[in-house]
This record gives structure tokens, sequence and C-alpha cells, in this order.
């Protein structure tokens, strides 16, 4: 949506992972008066509402989603007795990404509380940010400068492969412009970026090479 020809990478968001069990008293939909009930649902939609919450307090240095969900029996006239979710947080600071997790699992546990049911959780993934080095992305920056196209530094919220290779030896990233969004059928990136993209990165190994 920025006109940017080329988005150079300073760094990559870290992602954590918590995998929520909660577990409550399955009923008949008609039978159960409301205010008995141990709804695993109604800690679910509030647990989801709160991730929100504690996210958006962070002033876009943070994502967090909860994507994967699992309700047991999944029926329309049986009150949920279990469900299994998870929660990503992702965010390229490590310091704020620790202390959103431990938000979150006070949250979960005032949340089981509140709705009578009881709560397991599981941390599965917990990584690190990647801070890409500077000269790497001066490199592609000026790389794509002496081509004449413009240039915007950014974080990418999305997890790579180069990540990990940063743990051995330097690394660097580039974006072209994508339309229609990612992990999405509608993507679209056209042949003129894909263009200005690989000659950009020829200049880049051209460079190292010498």
């Amino acid at each position: 949506n920025m006109g940017i020809n080329i988005g150079i990478v300073t760094g990559i968001a870290a992602i954590s992972r918590i995998k929520v069990t909660y577990i409550g008293e399955q009923g008949h939909a008609g039978t159960v008066p409301m205010n008995l009930r141990k709804d695993v649902t109604l800690a679910l939609a509030e647990t989801i509402l709160k991730v929100r919450e504690v996210v958006l307090a962070t002033n876009a240095n943070a994502v967090g989603t909860v994507g994967y969900i699992k309700i047991e029996p999944n029926v329309p006239n049986v009150i949920p007795g279990k469900v299994d979710f998870i929660i990503e947080i992702r965010s390229i600071h490590a310091k704020l990404k620790k202390e959103l997790m431990a938000n979150t699992l006070k949250q979960i546990n005032n949340i089981s509380k509140k709705y009578n049911v009881n709560s397991r959780v599981q941390i599965i993934v917990d990584e690190i940010p990647t801070l890409i080095d500077k000269q790497i992305v001066a490199l592609i920056e000026s790389s794509a400068k002496n081509l004449g196209y413009s240039t915007y530094r950014m974080i990418s919220g999305a997890g790579h492969d180069a990540s990990y290779m940063a743990r051995i030896t330097k690394i660097g990233m580039l974006f072209i412009p994508n339309r229609g969004g990612s992990h999405n059928p509608n993507e679209k990136t056209d042949l003129e970026d894909i263009i200005r993209g690989t000659k950009t990165l020829t200049n880049i190994l051209k460079t190292l090479s010498e």
C-alpha cells in the first residue's frame, strides 16, 4: 500500500505458542440452568478477547492470534465440556514477548476461576527474535537504491528459515510487494516487482562475491 519497491528486513519477530485446555462439565443445552453451567466456551471467548486486549496495549509492537480451536463434543444441543486451543504471540522485542506471555498465563488462571473450569497450559514454542546485521541491511539498501528502487526498512512478522541460519552466519532478507495478503488464495505479486527483487538480489550477490 505504500508504493515501495523493496522492503529491507531488519529483524524477524519471535514466536511463542501456548496450548491451553479448559475442562468444564458437559451437559444438555436445554436442561442445565445458565447459572449452574461450567461452560468452557465462555472461558475460551473471554481468553481470546483478553489476548487481543493485552496485545493492542503494546501499540503495534506485538501481535496475538488464536488460530486453532478444538471443542468437544462440538454439537449444537450440548454444553461443551472441553476445549483445546493455541495462543500465538509474536514480537521483535524479547522482553515484551516475555511480559505478554506472563500476562496471558495470568489471565488464563483468572478466567478459569471466573467460569469454574479447570485449565491446563503448555508452552509448546518459545523462540527468540532475530536481528539482522546492520552491514547486511545497508548492503541490501544500497543495492536497491543503485538500481533506482525505493526502499523501506521493516520487521518481518512472519517466521523464516533464515532465522535458524542466523544462528551460524549473517543473514539478509528483502521483500517485494504482494497484494491480497499472505497465506491467502488472493495473494499476488506483479512480474515487475519480481524482476526488481531479482535484480536487487543479483546486485547483492555481485557485491558479496567481490
